[in-house]
């Protein structure tokens, strides 16, 4: 089959964003913001580079900049797209190229990443996003938008109306929404990604895989409900319902994505396993009497040491 090649059309509006992290979320990032007219750039702290996006048949061109070649304090509003691993380079690598009162903006996912931050590093508030979307890189190498799912936006504790860099320029985006309450939502996908990743990653299965009615959704209950005691113990779980059910319902309308965490396994790439459960076991050590956790533990360390069968 031949593909047709179209390019992405980059404005010269000031008021654009830059996308740091240019893998299959900031690609397809890149392509979606373009093509609905805001204005923005890709970087890459390789130099100049290109990367293809296949959608409905068609190949479309995404051009890379050079972080390198950005002048210094150049750049008004930064999304950072790489893992929560890999925030704090990137944070160094672009903290002289940032302006004064940058927005910094990510959707990784995690808690206890951004160090660099907390350190005075760069002097700026981190935004976070929640995301539903999903994109993986084929055999071809083409980056395939596999689901736009939603992404929600907030700013924590302060801001119940959306921001103006937000009004202004994301809000185009029909699947992009302001959150008031981002800490909740943040909460809920940290508590959903220390079950779904982990497992799915460990028995190198889909999401849907483990409502399997067998082993699968064994262990998905119990890890579900391990979870929830140690997050409401740390104050991080405050909904009625429980946890599995949120879990359930998530895997369902999943069914058929592979979480980033597997993919980073069958790629050999390192996880976001520290930023998960790693956090979660690391943040539970600090109660007087922690609940027992010993699913948590097991993944985290078989995960961490890449203790992983080739097939599950």
């Amino acid at each position: 089959m031949t593909h047709g090649i179209k390019n992405i059309a980059r404005g010269s509006e000031p008021a654009r964003w830059f996308i740091l992290g240019a893998g299959c979320l900031g690609t397809v990032l890149a392509f979606r913001l373009s093509r609905a007219g805001i204005p923005c750039t890709l970087l890459g702290h390789r130099g100049a580079d290109e990367r293809r996006v296949l959608l409905d048949g068609d190949l479309h061109r995404v051009h890379v900049e050079a972080l390198d070649a950005q002048a210094p304090q150049s750049i008004g509003r930064l999304l950072l797209t790489t893992k929560a691993g890999q925030i704090d380079a990137a944070l160094q690598l672009a903290g002289p190229k940032l302006d004064t009162g940058a927005t910094l903006l990510t959707p990784a996912n995690g808690l206890g990443f951004a160090k660099f931050l907390e350190t005075g590093g760069v002097e700026l508030p981190l935004q976070r996003a929640v995301s539903t979307m999903a994109a993986f890189r084929d055999e071809a190498g083409h980056i395939v938008l596999a689901a736009i799912g939603d992404t929600r936006v907030g700013v924590q504790g302060v801001a119940r109306q959306p921001a103006l860099w937000f009004s202004d320029s994301l809000s185009r985006l029909p699947d992009w929404q302001w959150e008031p309450d981002i800490a909740a939502a943040i909460e809920r996908k940290f508590a959903i990604n220390c079950i779904i990743n982990p497992l799915t990653a460990q028995r190198r299965c889909l999401n849907g895989d483990l409502l399997d009615q067998g082993e699968g959704e064994r262990l998905l209950e119990q890890l579900a409900g391990e979870v929830e005691t140690n997050l409401q113990a740390l104050g991080l779980w405050h909904k009625a319902a429980s946890l599995y059910r949120d879990v359930r319902r998530v895997c369902r309308a999943t069914a058929v994505n592979r979480s980033s965490m597997l993919q980073d396994v069958l790629a050999g790439r390192p996880t976001e396993i520290d930023y998960l459960t790693g956090e979660l076991l690391r943040r539970r050590a600090y109660l007087d009497s922690p609940p027992p956790a010993p699913l948590s533990e097991a993944l985290y360390k078989q995960l961490r040491e890449r203790l992983i069968p080739e097939d599950s």
